[in-house]
């Protein structure tokens, strides 16, 4: 599989649509300058792209969203920069489960929640029914993560 990379100022999560395309270089000034821009994934035939990363430095903030075949968002992940620029704090997640390639809506979400002094949430969701639990230490490996450099 061939994934395209482009880049872009805004993104329309409705129409999943980029707004105001950018060159490479374009987006290489914003990462640096520390503005907004997105990165966006996509394959050759299909319709909705694989992922979408929305990303500014200045407001210490990396968002992902992925999509499946069909157009739906599937996962959510907010990272925010920690004081060591080089590291970003997983701080948000949520999972959208469906039960087949025509349902429009979910069936069941996942989310969960994560903050600096090591607590989490994390709930699980389905409708009509909400089940949350507590956990008091979540793994190091789902807090922190290598902040990517521009390629």
């Amino acid at each position: 599989m061939v994934v395209e990379v482009g880049y872009a100022q805004g993104w329309d999560p409705e129409s999943r649509a980029v707004w105001r395309t950018l060159s490479v270089g374009e987006a290489r000034e914003r990462d640096t300058a520390g503005l907004p821009y997105v990165v966006v994934y996509r394959t050759a035939g299909r319709h909705s792209p694989l992922e979408v990363r929305l990303v500014s430095w200045r407001d210490h903030h990396v968002g992902l969203w992925v999509y499946d075949d069909m157009g739906r968002r599937t996962y959510d992940l907010d990272l925010r920069l920690l004081d060591d620029p080089a590291r970003l704090f997983h701080r948000y997640s949520v999972a959208w489960n469906y039960p087949d390639q025509e349902t429009a809506g979910c069936v069941g979400q996942q989310q969960e929640r994560l903050s600096v002094d090591s607590e989490n949430d994390r709930g699980l969701a389905a409708p009509k029914m909400s089940v949350r639990s507590r956990n008091r230490q979540a793994p190091g490996h789902l807090r922190v993560r290598e902040r990517p450099t521009y390629r």
